[in-house]
Formats: structure tokens, C-alpha cells, sequence
């Protein structure tokens, strides 16, 4: 058995977002909300609050060496009516925050369809989420869908109590998978909100070993997905998060799931250290590291690193 977790201890540092660019996005965001401030104030309009959300509210930020960095943000509606049934339209609403930010950066911002993003050239974005609160929580979302009952507060407290129960390593394994779905170019489908829900209903922890738990939390969630076939919201509204998506997309998630499961067994069990370490490579690129054990052997570190084909094409 190929033990590889010194190797994965040094490959969460190579991954992980580092100080500079977290202060930068940190900045970005405060920056931002400053102006939507001072927007909403020169309107006479009681400005919005704010709260963080996503993967850099809950430290699952990863680097993305061919993307730029992006956090999201909650803004928070306070000078909207009290009751929903008076509350404007989403794209009214869209298109304050629009006007909050322009010019705030050299390039546009854009309205998207549940957010408006603030572009900081090609380095990183800032996606702003539009909350309303009537008891509960409600995002604009543009188009048919309008005023959707959705509290990412709700999500986030229920992913820090499973860190609280399941320690640092859960959050260690939601990188390891995001940087496998980025790597190999599924993150569009393989998103990392279903990733953070997939680990955090199905991980296994090794207290000293990485390559075990990843391993072991991988076979949970593909024997999830094969009996059901969906990925549920953990908090209210618990709706499928899938229920959109056609078959063969379900298919395709499920079998690159299972192959990622099936590769890491084939590196733990593998006869050798260097065999392991190649397939490691091939499964998350060469910022994993490179085999050292023979000095003399270069095959390892020679070697080509391809990307999986992707099973669809978007």
C-alpha cells in the first residue's frame, strides 16, 4: 500500500489560496460594499448589509491556475418594502446594485441571472447575491423564477458544524475534489456547491492519512449517488439541486466520480510509491508533487500530464 500523505500535506499548501490573494479579494469585496453604501445613501435610500458566502466565506477557496479568483457576497435589501407581495422586481432591484458599481472597475459590471458581477481585469470577480427578508430569506433571481426562498446563511452554519463535528480534514477533502473538477474541466457541472454537500453528507475521516480519506469519502458518495441520483439542498428549501439536469448529465457525473474513486484506490493500493504518485499527477496536474524517491528514475517526473476527456461538451 502506496501511503502518500506527507505528499498531500504538501500538495493542500500548493493548492490552497494564499494570504495575498485572500487580502486582495478581501479588499475587492470591502471596497465594493463601501460603494454600494455611499450609492444607496446619496439615494436617501437605507443602504443594504452584507454577508459573506461560498467557498471564501467558509475557507474552500482553492487556486485556479487558468481562472480568475471570485467571491461571492450577500447584499442584503433594507430599503425594500416590509412584505414581499410589494417588493419590485428582480430586475429592478438588479439593476440598482448595477448602477451602485458602475464604474467601479475599468471593465463593466455584468448583470447576471442570480447575481451582478464586479470584474477586477483578469485576476478576479466579486459576485454580488440580492437577498429580501420577510421571515425568510429570498434571492433575486432575474426572469420567471423572481423572489426564490434561499438563505446561504442557513447553508453556511450547516457546513461549519460539520467541520465542527468532523474536523479540518473535511475541509481538506472539498479541495481536493474542487481542484480535481477544475483540473480536469468539469467544474461548470461537478460544481463546487455539490461538492461541499456531497462531502459533508458523506465523509470519512483518517486521522493520518489524506489519500484514505478522500478515498473513503469518494466510495460514500458514489454509492449515494448510484441508489439516488440526486444531490439535495441540506437546508430549507431541501430541494434537488439536480433535478434539472438530463440523464445522461447525471450519468456522466456519477461515472466521473466513480473513476475518480476508482483511481484513488489504485494509487493507495498500488505495489509501488512511484506508480501512486503518477496517478495522483494524473488525476490533479502537476502541482501535486513529483515523485523524489529515486533520483535516478525520471520517468515519474518526465511524464506527460493529460487532462480526462470531458463526457460533454460545454
Amino acid at each position: 500500500m502506496a501511503d502518500c500523505n506527507s505528499e498531500f500535506t504538501k500538495f493542500l499548501d500548493t493548492i490552497q489560496l494564499g494570504k495575498t490573494k485572500t487580502e486582495n479579494l478581501r479588499r475587492a469585496r470591502n471596497a465594493i460594499r463601501d460603494r454600494i453604501i455611499g450609492y444607496f445613501q446619496d439615494k436617501g435610500w437605507k443602504p443594504p448589509t452584507f454577508h459573506g458566502q461560498g467557498s471564501f466565506k467558509v475557507h474552500t477557496c482553492i487556486n485556479q491556475s487558468d481562472e480568475d479568483y471570485d467571491i461571492d457576497d450577500g447584499v442584503y435589501l433594507q430599503h425594500i418594502p416590509e412584505h414581499k407581495k410589494d417588493w419590485p422586481t428582480t430586475e429592478t432591484v438588479h439593476g440598482e446594485i448595477l448602477e451602485a458599481v458602475k464604474g467601479h472597475t475599468d471593465i463593466p459590471p455584468k448583470d447576471k441571472h442570480s447575481c451582478v458581477r464586479v470584474q477586477y481585469k483578469n485576476e478576479y470577480h466579486v459576485d454580488l447575491a440580492i437577498y429580501g427578508e420577510d421571515g425568510k430569506v429570498y434571492l433575486a433571481r432575474k426572469g420567471a423564477e423572481q423572489w426564490e426562498e434561499n438563505s446561504p446563511k442557513l447553508f453556511t452554519e450547516w457546513f461549519l458544524n460539520k467541520l465542527a463535528i468532523h474536523g479540518e480534514q473535511l475541509r481538506n477533502v472539498c479541495k481536493y475534489l474542487k481542484k480535481w473538477s477544475y483540473f480536469n474541466g468539469w467544474n461548470d457541472t461537478i460544481t463546487g456547491f455539490y461538492i461541499t454537500i456531497l462531502v459533508g453528507n458523506h465523509f470519512s475521516a483518517s486521522p493520518d492519512r489524506e489519500d484514505l480519506a478522500l478515498y473513503n469519502t469518494l466510495k460514500g458518495i458514489v454509492s449515494y449517488l448510484e441508489s439516488y441520483r440526486k444531490i439535495i439542498r441540506p437546508v430549507e428549501p431541501m430541494k434537488n439541486m439536480t433535478e434539472s439536469l438530463t440523464d445522461k448529465k447525471m450519468d456522466d457525473i456519477i461515472s466521473r466520480l466513480k473513476g475518480f474513486r476508482d483511481n484513488t484506490e489504485k494509487a493507495i493500493m498500488g505495489a509501488s510509491k512511484e506508480d501512486a504518485h503518477q496517478t495522483w499527477r494524473q488525476l490533479f496536474g502537476e502541482d501535486f508533487p513529483k515523485y523524489k524517491g529515486d533520483q535516478n528514475n525520471n520517468s515519474s517526473n518526465t511524464a506527460t500530464i493529460i487532462r480526462e476527456n470531458k463526457p460533454w461538451g460545454n
